[in-house]
């Protein structure tokens, strides 16, 4: 019954926090820097996270749960969002797999 219950709550997850856990899991194998664009995102090819829309909103998901840290860029033109993996987060893989 309870691998049931996880089954129907996992069609409850929106669109942005599917793409948020893809992100995540991104930035725990170190596929990004400490440092990215969504576009940069975007140019990996990464499935779920194909364009600069659906990047924004899953690092906006990361953000609230203190991921990420938003801020622009300036480069000349156009500001650029540029968001900041915190520090704490880059460390966790590291952690885990000296306890482990």
């Amino acid at each position: 019954l309870e691998s049931h219950a996880w089954r129907v709550y996992a069609f409850a997850e929106t669109p942005a926090q599917t793409a948020a856990k893809d992100l995540a899991r991104r930035i725990m194998q170190g596929g990004l820097g400490s440092e990215f664009t969504p576009r940069q995102v975007v140019q990996k090819g990464w499935r779920g996270l194909d364009s600069t829309k659906k990047v924004t909103e899953a690092c906006d998901v990361l953000a609230k749960a203190h991921w990420l840290r938003s801020h622009k860029q300036q480069t000349g033109g156009r500001p650029s969002l540029l968001f900041e993996v915190n520090p704490k987060v880059e460390g966790l893989e590291e952690k885990d797999a000296s306890e482990g």
